[in-house]
């Protein structure tokens, strides 16, 4: 077959002329021109007639605008690759948009753990490791058992342990020491000569009155004419015992601060024990827990002397005493 635009001998069935790179199966109304202004072709003439010259504008046109077949293949195929590319770039965009919606894939972002959660990310969910432990922190009568850092809860408080009012305590709890309405009154037992005033229900005691000095407590009632005369201290009262050698009681009697007492006493060698303070509850207890209690290092002679002892630690004072334990008063 020949070609229609040159007049070159081609293969059948080309689409494109392999001379002039021209598309056989589109004409152009230029073509088509060149075709009718070239001259026919005779039986007996078997020369293929040469194509009629083309303006070097319309040949110079057509070889700007049409490609040779090998530039048309490989626009083809980079066409193809083009396109190619762009869908496989389209598809791998829409894969990973997939793979975010669906939390397949994260760019996690971690929240740290707590008591009751572990570490998980805000984005997806996904977790990481193990909750923290709780700090707890002990029931009591009002709370549970509680934890430090989430304020979780566990079972329930404690309650109350009550304790009822006193005389000098309202009704309580001895596990929170919380307090409830006032103390009770006092049930008092009134002082007597050597007893203090005193609460039947719960022993608190007032302070007596102070009696005279030389007022006697312990008496044998064997006098033979022996004396103590006592001077006692200006800034507290004292009781003053007379013990034997065995450690018994012979004789007490008490003496109000900077006053003197005289008194007869049994005849005999006695040891001088004295208990001082200031507020007097009998006796038994002489001035309470502030009682201060010392004895007289040497044995009193009452069977040739009448002693006067004055109770001064300065120049004025005639005793030696040391400190002595109340267990031995």
């Amino acid at each position: 077959m020949f070609c229609r635009f040159c007049g070159k001998e081609i293969q059948d069935e080309s689409s494109f002329c392999a001379y002039c790179g021209k598309n056989l199966s589109a004409p152009t109304q230029t073509v088509k021109e060149n075709i009718d202004s070239a001259e026919p072709v005779t039986q007996e003439d078997h020369t293929p007639p040469e194509a009629a010259p083309l303006p070097e504008e319309t040949v110079h046109e057509e070889t700007q605008q049409m490609p040779t077949a090998a530039e048309a293949v490989t626009a083809v195929r980079s066409d193809i690759w083009r396109k190619a590319v762009l869908g496989v770039l389209l598809l791998s965009v829409l894969v990973i948009s997939i793979l975010f919606v669906t939390k397949v894939l994260c760019f996690h972002a971690w929240e740290e753990a707590t008591c009751t959660a572990p570490m998980t990310c805000a984005n997806c969910g996904r977790t990481q490791g193990e909750p923290l432990p709780h700090r707890l922190l002990s029931a009591t009568c009002t709370k549970p058992i509680r934890c430090l850092t989430c304020s979780s809860t566990f079972g329930s408080a404690l309650g109350h342990s009550i304790r009822e009012a006193t005389c000098t305590k309202p009704r309580d709890c001895f596990r929170c020491n919380m307090t409830w309405g006032e103390p009770l009154e006092h049930t008092w037992i009134e002082e007597t000569f050597t007893t203090p005033k005193t609460c039947a229900d719960c022993g608190t005691m007032r302070p007596m009155t102070a009696p005279k000095s030389g007022t006697v407590y312990t008496d044998a009632k064997k006098y033979y004419g022996s004396s103590l005369t006592f001077n006692a201290a200006g800034d507290f009262n004292t009781f003053v015992k007379l013990k034997d050698e065995n450690g018994n009681d012979i004789f007490s009697f008490f003496v109000n601060a900077g006053e003197t007492a005289k008194v007869n006493v049994p005849t005999g060698n006695y040891y001088l024990y004295m208990a001082h303070g200031n507020d007097w509850y009998g006796p038994e207890l002489a001035f309470g827990e502030e009682t201060y209690y010392e004895k007289e290092e040497q044995v009193f002679d009452f069977y040739n002397y009448l002693w006067t002892y004055t109770m001064d630690y300065g120049e004025d004072g005639n005793g030696v005493t040391v400190e002595v334990q109340e267990d031995d008063f």
